[in-house]
């Protein structure tokens, strides 16, 4: 949980370790949760997730354990405090090399790009946009376009919480209790 950011270095709390950590502002990205996503706004939870990777040709790899160590010090010295909790993990398959990488990595190259974020579950259309990639969130999808230069992501998130396009998606949407819907990627 993020605690205040100086400097370029957030203090944060660490459940795994039980006390605060301090991070390098560009390791994390700010982790939210579908709730959280509003139309054309966040509410920050105050998390954190740190991300030791890098996109090349459109993939994302993990960041070798010394560009880590020399660019991010303050991460790098929590990922050595963590080490052996992050090793045991699945049984023990991160012991070696790859001992800080996420167990799952897919999508982690869209992640860091802009995109429309929208909740799996929501009552009205709730988009909006994370213009410079740094979110990382659950509970929803992010919306990547393959010609931002056609229809700009600005233009994009007013028509997705337009009111005409929300009475759509809830004609072809799967209802729920309360008036909530499901938006999924369909």
């Amino acid at each position: 949980e993020t605690i205040s950011v100086r400097r370029g270095l957030i203090k944060a709390y660490s459940k795994q370790l039980d006390t605060e950590v301090l991070l390098e502002e560009d390791a994390v990205r700010l982790f939210l949760q579908g709730r959280e996503i509003r139309p054309f706004h966040i509410i920050p939870s105050r998390k954190v997730v740190l991300t030791p990777y890098f996109i090349s040709k459109g993939r994302a790899s993990p960041l070798p354990e010394k560009v880590i160590k020399s660019e991010w010090p303050e991460a790098y010295s929590y990922l050595r405090k963590s080490k052996s909790y992050l090793c045991a993990r699945e049984d023990g398959k991160f012991v070696g090399s790859d001992w800080y990488e996420f167990g799952r990595n897919q999508n982690i190259d869209l992640m860091l790009l802009p995109k429309i974020l929208v909740p799996d579950i929501a009552d009205r259309a709730s988009f909006a946009l994370d213009e410079h990639g740094r979110y990382a969130f659950t509970s929803g999808y992010g919306l990547t376009l393959y010609d931002e230069s056609r229809h700009p992501l600005k233009f994009m998130l007013a028509l997705c919480n337009s009111r005409i396009l929300d009475f759509y998606w809830k004609q072809v949407s799967t209802p729920l209790r309360g008036g909530f819907f499901r938006y999924f990627t369909q």
